[in-house]
C-alpha cells in the first residue's frame, strides 16, 4: 500500500462494524473515553470480521496514524482505557497492548493466552495450561505478556503493521474442509511475534463484552466459582448420549465433506484384517457406514449396520447396506440372535453407561464360534470430551472383556485398544 507520512502521536480508533450495528451502550462508552487531542475514528463495514478490521486499519494509516486502537462494537470501554494502555505501552516499550475482555458465552474465558505445541498442531491454552476457549482461568494480574490476544480492544503501533505483510488480519482456513483453522487475531499476533514484537494484556483495563447483555470479569469469575460449568456440562453430557446430538454431528461433517477414516485408518485396517472373507457382519454404532464400505471392498462381507440415529441408517441404506435403527441401552437381539459371524463396535463402548450390558448385547448377535471386535480409544485420548462416559486403560478393558467372553485378547495401536472376544 502507498506509504503515508506518520503524524507523531496521532491515535485513530478503528471500529470493526461487521455486524452493521452500533449499540447505544458502545456509543456512549466511546464518547466518554478520554481521547487524545486530534484523535479520530474510522470504521470498517465488511461483513467478514477480518476484512472489516483491515478496511479500518487501511483508513487509519491513510490518515497517518501512529497508534491504532481496534474496537469491537459489542464491548464497553472504561473512560481511562486509552491513557492507561498508552502508559503501559511506554512503560514496557511495547507496540501491542490489549484490554482484558472475555468471550460472551460460557465459560466466559479471557480472550488472550499462550501457544502450546500439541503434536504437529498449535494448541491455544490459558493460565492453567488448558484449552483456552473451553475452560475459564484468570489471565493474571497487572500487565501480562501473552502469545496472542483478541482484536476487540487492541492498541497497535504503526511499526507493527509496517513490519508484517499486508493484510495484517487474515483468517486461516482448513484446506478442503470449509471451516476456520486459526482466527485473524491469533494469526496477526503470531506474525507480530515472528517479527520481534511482544504482546501484552493490561488486566486493569476490563471491558465488558456482549451485545445486548455485557459480560465482564466479575461475571466470568462468579460463573466459574458457582461451578456452573460442571452443571452445564452434565446437561451437555446427557444431550450427547441422544441420537439428535449425533444427527447434528454427522450431518455437519457430511456437509463439510469431513470423514474420520484418516484418524482411524490403523484401527480400521486391523479390524479388516481380523474379519474372514465373505463373513456375515454387524457394525453396531455404524454411523455413516465408512467401515462397512471398507469391509465390503476388502473382504466382500454381508454387512448390516446398527445405529440409534435414523439419519445414519438412511445413509447406510442409500449405500446399499441393510440397516437397523436401535438403542443399545435397551436392545435385545430376539430374532437376530446368533445371526452374525463377526460383530463390530468401533468407538461406541466409551459412550455407553452400562458397558458390560452392551458387550452382552453384542455377544448375543454373534454366532457360537464367532467373534466380537470392539475398538475404544486410550484413556488419555478421551479426557474432557463431552460425549464420553468413561475411558479405559489396558487392564480395565481386558478385565471387562474377560467377564463377558469365553476368551478374549486386547491389542493396542497408536490411538485405540482393540478387544476381541470369542463367542
Amino acid at each position: 500500500m502507498t506509504e503515508i507520512p506518520m503524524k507523531p502521536g496521532l491515535l485513530v480508533f478503528v471500529i470493526s462494524n461487521n455486524h452493521h450495528m452500533l449499540p447505544d451502550p458502545f456509543f456512549w462508552s466511546y464518547l466518554k473515553m478520554r481521547k487524545p487531542n486530534g484523535s479520530l475514528a474510522v470504521k470498517g463495514d465488511s461483513s467478514l470480521k477480518a476484512a472489516s478490521i483491515n478496511e479500518g486499519v487501511h483508513k487509519a494509516l491513510l490518515f497517518g496514524a501512529e497508534w491504532l486502537f481496534l474496537m469491537d462494537v459489542d464491548q464497553l470501554f472504561p473512560p481511562l482505557t486509552i491513557p492507561r494502555l498508552l502508559e503501559t505501552a511506554k512503560k514496557h516499550e511495547a507496540k501491542i497492548v490489549s484490554v482484558l475482555y472475555h468471550i460472551a458465552r460460557a465459560p466466559y474465558a479471557p480472550v488472550a493466552g499462550w501457544v502450546k505445541k500439541v503434536g504437529e498442531e498449535d494448541g491455544y491454552v490459558n493460565s492453567k495450561d488448558m484449552p483456552w476457549r473451553d475452560y475459564y482461568a484468570p489471565l493474571g494480574k497487572g500487565v501480562v505478556e501473552v502469545d496472542w490476544a483478541g482484536s476487540g480492544g487492541l492498541l497497535i503501533h504503526r511499526d507493527v503493521l509496517q513490519a508484517i505483510s499486508w493484510p495484517p488480519f487474515m483468517d486461516e482456513w482448513q484446506p478442503n474442509k470449509g471451516y476456520r483453522k486459526t482466527g485473524h487475531d491469533i494469526a496477526f499476533c503470531r506474525r507480530a511475534k515472528e517479527a520481534g514484537f511482544k504482546i501484552y494484556v493490561d488486566t486493569a483495563v476490563c471491558t465488558p463484552h456482549g451485545r445486548f447483555q455485557y459480560f465482564g470479569q466479575e461475571w466470568a469469575q462468579a460463573f466459574d466459582e458457582s461451578d456452573m460449568v460442571g452443571h452445564m456440562g452434565g446437561v451437555l453430557h446427557r444431550q450427547a448420549l441422544e441420537a439428535e446430538y449425533w444427527d447434528t454431528v454427522w450431518q455437519g461433517e457430511l456437509l463439510k465433506g469431513y470423514e474420520r477414516d484418516a484418524q482411524y485408518a490403523e484401527t480400521f485396517q486391523q479390524i479388516i484384517d481380523m474379519v474372514p472373507q465373505g463373513a456375515v457382519v454387524a457394525d453396531v454404532g455404524c454411523g455413516a457406514g465408512v467401515l462397512m464400505e471398507k469391509l465390503k471392498a476388502a473382504k466382500n462381507v454381508d454387512c448390516t449396520g446398527y445405529d440409534f440415529s435414523g439419519q445414519a441408517i438412511d445413509i447406510v441404506k442409500k449405500k446399499g447396506f441393510e440397516g437397523r435403527r436401535i438403542d443399545v441401552r435397551n436392545f435385545a437381539a430376539n430374532g437376530e440372535s446368533g445371526k452374525y459371524d463377526v460383530v463390530i463396535a468401533t468407538h461406541v463402548l466409551e459412550h455407553i453407561q452400562d458397558d458390560a450390558q452392551f458387550l452382552r448385547a453384542l455377544k448375543s448377535l454373534c454366532k457360537p464360534g464367532g467373534q466380537v471386535i470392539v475398538a475404544t480409544p486410550h484413556l488419555e485420548e478421551i479426557q474432557d470430551i463431552t460425549e464420553h462416559v468413561r475411558g479405559y486403560n489396558d487392564q480395565q478393558i481386558a478385565d471387562l472383556c474377560s467377564t463377558i467372553f469365553a476368551g478374549s485378547a486386547v491389542s493396542k495401536n497408536a490411538r485405540d485398544y482393540i478387544a476381541v472376544g470369542k463367542v
